[in-house]
């Protein structure tokens, strides 16, 4: 028996102003066959970002380092994540050889590990599958993406 997927839901940026979001992808995801977790960024404020920068960055090296994590997703862009560049641990990142994507302030964090040699991919974040109705293209391509092997 396959092992199912895991996505885990991470906001290292602004807070999400409306959580029921979250709850909407992590039902989608699930619907399509994939067991989701949700990081304590997601739901957490400070001020205009997802908690404290501490946590925002526990949250993102603890699941990018965590080999039973199968793709990291960004809840949401905004702003924040270059606060926490200079302090993730790109080395053990890169090691683990983790999915991340997301995309709008999540960039920052995708060239910060490239420079660092790494690949990540800019991406719908949860907020897109959240929506009412997903866009088809979106989820068509973002899976492409995702179950191709010249991506794994």
């Amino acid at each position: 028996m396959a092992r199912s997927r895991t996505l885990v839901l991470v906001a290292p940026s602004c807070y999400l102003p409306n959580p029921a979001v979250v709850d909407r992808a992590a039902r989608f995801f699930s619907g399509q066959g994939w067991r989701v977790i949700a990081g304590e960024t997601v739901l957490a404020r400070e001020k205009r970002f997802a908690g404290p920068d501490a946590l925002r960055l526990a949250d993102l090296q603890r699941f990018a380092t965590d080999p039973s994590i199968d793709l990291v997703l960004s809840a949401r862009g905004g702003y924040g994540l270059s606060r926490l560049l200079d302090r993730i641990d790109y080395a053990a990142v890169r090691a683990r050889k983790a999915r991340l994507a997301g995309y709008s302030d999540f960039t920052a964090f995708n060239l910060a590990y490239l420079a660092h040699g790494g690949v990540s991919f800019a991406a719908p974040s949860a907020g897109d599958f959240g929506a009412e109705q997903p866009d088809p293209f979106t989820v068509e391509h973002f899976f492409g993406v995702l179950q191709s092997r010249n991506y794994a």
